[in-house]
């Protein structure tokens, strides 16, 4: 997983937008056309997937991956680009 920086994020996972909580298995509610809820006690926010919605910053751990593999000139001998523009 190392080798794969997912830079917009995926759906295999979500956040709660009130508590943070992290949670997996969300996309067969998504699919469903159902709203997911987090399941923590006294909760019941809403999840969002933890992918890069128009407007919002990537995430921290691609950053980490630049700033580890393009460090001092030395660059990948092979850099595939797919499903994105990197604006």
């Amino acid at each position: 997983d190392e080798l794969l920086v997912m830079a917009h994020g995926g759906f295999d996972t979500a956040r709660c937008l009130k508590c943070r909580h992290k949670h997996t298995s969300v996309i067969r509610v998504l699919l469903d056309g159902e709203e997911p809820y987090c399941i923590k006690p006294h909760c019941g926010g809403i999840l969002k997937p933890d992918v890069v919605m128009y407007g919002e910053d990537l995430p921290r751990f691609y950053h980490d991956c630049i700033r580890r593999d393009f460090h001092d000139g030395n660059y990948p001998e092979l850099l595939i680009v797919m499903g994105t523009t990197l604006d």
